[in-house]
């Protein structure tokens, strides 16, 4: 793949992507227990 000049191999891309959607887990459980916590509190 090329993008913005730049040859990423398949599995560098994989691997880049694998933790994207990693961070993006991690932030869906962030707001998750942020809201939860926040409804038993009232």
């Amino acid at each position: 793949m090329v993008h913005k000049r730049k040859i990423t191999l398949g599995r560098d891309l994989s691997h880049k992507i694998q933790s994207y959607l990693l961070e993006l887990e991690g932030v869906r459980d962030k707001k998750l227990t942020f809201t939860s916590t926040r409804t038993q509190g009232q």
